[in-house]
């Protein structure tokens, strides 16, 4: 028997909307707030299980620390992690799947189970810290109750077995704390001589990559979006979600059109702010390209009249009209012009290709804009 965890702060709709539909998996969300009301999730969702743990209950179990980034002793992981180790430990295999983690669809897992049936721990590759050096990576915040090598990885998206699971319950019970998961999975699963392995499907999972559609295979499993609050779409939707979230939403919009309509033009206002300043910080080179572009032939035609200039006054002087004397004029004309053109061209060239790009990406920032103010209005008018 298989299953599938994600783990997650708050449910996301459109997750649920893609994990109800899978047959092959028994399907979790672990929820890390429990201040989370779960009713309406599980009243529609019901091919899901929703999970939420308290804080004392792991702790008591030694189920904390496994993730000291989000600044907090137990977080999701540790509530999976209990949940799997302690309540419910009747699966073959359990993938566990962060929620910035993408995939095609479940024949994606189905694929990598059947290729590794027998393994006891799958994840994307590691690296060793032969001697326990505190000055490398995160190993400095990590108190690990073995000798070394110690061994971490990106485990953003793994699987285990029945048996590393009773191996990370066994570490927990005794020493009743765990540590940082990138460095718990791989050096549980070496240290007790488990079976592990490193699908090419998992080598997609990066900290940090910028995925293009070509490199998309339906065969693998992707994390790369750490680090893209900075993109501009990103800005729009925080924007957007953090007005969203600072209304009440049962309060300011209940039986209350005004309200509705209010809240709506306070997020297409927060949209639209934080894509202007997308947009100037986009457009911060185009004027140095658009003074270049406009004032060098400009510049470059004074140098032609200083040029022609000088040639009539060289040649008032020698009253002569000979090739020799004109010419160092209009050969500094034809250079002061060349100055201009090799600058105004590039300049023109490179502003009406950034020109079209920054246009095109503002048109999508618009259409990304509307499509979730229907998404929220939706949720409005229910």
């Amino acid at each position: 028997m298989k299953a599938l965890c994600l783990i997650t702060f708050i449910p996301n709709k459109i997750w649920c909307d893609f994990l109800n539909l899978f047959n092959n998996y028994k399907i979790f969300i672990v929820v890390d707030n429990n201040n989370f009301h779960l009713d309406e999730f599980k009243n529609y969702y019901k091919n899901i299980n929703f999970i939420q743990r308290t804080d004392i209950q792991c702790k008591f179990h030694g189920y904390i620390d496994t993730n000291f980034c989000v600044h907090k002793l137990i977080s999701g992981w540790d509530k999976a992690l209990y949940y799997f180790g302690l309540e419910d430990n009747n699966y073959d295999f359990v993938w566990f799947i962060e929620d910035d983690v993408f995939f095609y669809n479940e024949d994606t897992l189905l694929r990598i189970d059947n290729q590794y049936m027998d393994d006891d721990l799958l994840s994307n590759t590691l690296s060793e810290n032969s001697d326990g050096n505190k000055d490398t990576w995160h190993w400095h915040s990590i108190n690990i109750q073995y000798s070394p090598p110690y061994y971490n990885g990106m485990m953003c998206a793994v699987r285990f077995s029945t048996k590393m699971m009773k191996c990370i319950n066994n570490y927990a019970r005794e020493h009743n704390t765990l540590f940082f998961l990138e460095a718990l999975f791989p050096t549980i699963a070496i240290k007790n001589n488990l079976k592990y392995n490193h699908p090419n499907e998992l080598n997609t999972i990066h900290y940090r990559y910028n995925f293009q559609e070509e490199d998309i295979n339906n065969n693998n499993l992707y994390h790369d979006v750490k680090n893209n609050d900075n993109h501009p779409i990103a800005k729009i939707f925080l924007a957007c979600i953090n007005e969203w979230k600072s209304s009440d939403i049962n309060h300011d919009t209940s039986e209350n059109p005004e309200r509705k309509t209010a809240l709506k033009e306070r997020l297409i206002n927060a949209m639209q702010v934080a894509n202007n300043r997308a947009m100037v910080k986009l457009e911060n080179g185009l004027n140095f390209l658009a003074i270049i572009g406009s004032s060098a032939p400009f510049i470059g035609l004074f140098g032609t009249v200083w040029g022609i200039l000088n040639s009539f006054q060289a040649i008032a002087v020698s009253s002569n009209t000979s090739l020799s004397v004109v010419a160092p004029g209009i050969a500094e004309s034809l250079l002061a012009t060349a100055i201009g053109l090799f600058a105004a061209i590039p300049a023109v060239f490179f502003y009406n290709i950034f020109t079209t790009k920054i246009n095109q990406f503002n048109e999508r920032a618009e259409n990304f804009s509307l499509l979730l103010l229907n998404i929220l209005s939706k949720e409005l008018d229910k």
